[in-house]
């Protein structure tokens, strides 16, 4: 019976001496580190018991390649150390330092020899794959497709491309669908990082399909084409803001704020501030800052010899200045109330020659159409993404389709 009990007693001993073993010289650790509010780097690397020297080299060799003092809150941080024996006693030192300041890129300071340090740069890999999304049209179009949980890109491109032909105020009925088939950027793990282009969409208004397809033609450019084959883009849009409501329209009437009548030289359209507004047509922007009574405002020239101007503003886009070139459909400023205002609405004038003239007056007309041979190949791909599009539901993954 003793000989049992001393048995248990070193087999005791033994398992505590192997879990109280210290780290021997050649073991690493990897401490992990999210920044947060007032941490610095230099702080994080020496939380994980490096030596103040060690730090210093480390962030000594990231000048000019990445600048410490802009990590932010949320930064991935790594620190991988081992145990040296310094003066007889084990202390940490540092091995590599990973910091990853976004879900696209990642730095790491790898240890040369004792003193020095070398920082690589590294580009996370990313894919696209296809998504789903449908939804129904409540108030307005865009208030849809964020209602849906559609990024804000894809849903302010999705209403962008049916500016041409669909007027937002008129064509639009509750209860109205549609649906988005859009890439979606993707790293390694499966994170999200990004959106890309829509591949297909299709708006039922009033029981007539309005679909439209991205296609690469014979010459390598792409674009968006309806059933028929023909290009959605037109010279002008139809209507520049999405879920608007004409609240006034072009020639006299009652100033509200003057109380006479007064030419009103444009149409007004009544949306919620801070609504997106975008560029009628192609063009530069030939105006743009504080205008009397228009308040914040915007001009653009087109090639046509017309012009179109946006009053009212909010704001601007960011980086839009006198010269800037905007592309058709791109947003370039948001729905206010600055200047003389009675409240939140976009006034928008066409101008020919330098004259306002009605809006509503203007013929929109398509850009171009895919020719004969080119039409054969659209047949097949149209036939393709609907048969692919037939396959998911709202929101699965769609893996299938070509993405070039």
């Amino acid at each position: 019976m003793l000989r049992v009990k001393t048995k248990y007693i070193t087999l005791l001993i033994a398992t505590l001496f192997v879990i109280f073993l210290p780290v021997t010289s050649n073991s690493a650790g990897i401490t992990e580190f999210e920044v947060k509010k007032g941490d610095t780097l230099s702080g994080i690397i020496r939380s994980a018991g490096i030596s103040s020297s060690d730090a210093a080299n480390a962030i000594a060799v990231m000048k000019g390649v990445y600048n410490p003092g802009k990590i932010k809150i949320g930064d991935k941080i790594r620190v991988f150390s081992n145990y040296i024996q310094v003066d007889g006693q084990r202390k940490p030192s540092l091995l590599r330092l990973d910091i990853q300041p976004s879900k696209l890129e990642r730095f790491e300071i790898k240890r040369v020899d004792e003193k020095s340090f070398n920082i690589y740069f590294h580009e996370i890999p990313t894919s696209k794959r296809l998504v789903k999304s449908s939804g129904k049209i409540n108030t307005t179009l865009f208030g849809a497709t964020r209602k849906a949980g559609i990024p804000f890109d894809v849903g302010s491109d999705f209403v962008r491309k049916y500016s041409y032909d669909v007027d937002f105020q008129r064509d639009i009925r509750k209860g109205n669908s549609f649906d988005i088939l859009y890439e979606e950027v993707i790293t390694p793990n499966g994170e999200v990082v990004g959106t890309g282009d829509i591949v297909y969409a299709n708006l039922n208004l009033n029981k007539e399909s309005f679909k439209i397809y991205r296609f690469k033609t014979l010459d390598g450019r792409y674009g968006y084409y309806n059933q028929e084959g023909q290009s959605i883009e037109k010279s002008f849009l139809r209507t520049p803001v999405d879920g608007a409501r004409i609240t006034s329209g072009f020639g006299k009437r009652r100033h509200p704020i003057l109380g006479y009548n007064k030419m009103h030289k444009g149409l007004d359209f009544g949306a919620p501030r801070g609504t997106p507004i975008y560029a009628a047509g192609s063009g530069y922007v030939s105006k743009i800052g504080r205008n009397g009574s228009y308040g914040n405002y915007i001009r653009i020239n087109h090639s046509n010899g017309y012009s179109t101007a946006y009053a009212h503003l909010k704001k601007f886009k960011r980086g839009l200045r006198k010269r800037s070139r905007v592309k058709q459909g791109q947003i370039i400023g948001y729905v206010g109330t600055t200047g003389r205002s009675t409240g939140p609405h976009l006034h928008y004038e066409v101008l020919r020659g330098g004259r306002q003239i009605n809006p509503l007056s203007i013929k929109t007309v398509a850009i171009n159409s895919l020719k004969s041979l080119e039409m054969g190949i659209y047949s097949q791909h149209v036939k393709m993404v609907e048969r692919e599009v037939a396959k998911v539901d709202a929101k699965n993954k769609v893996a299938v389709l070509e993405i070039d």
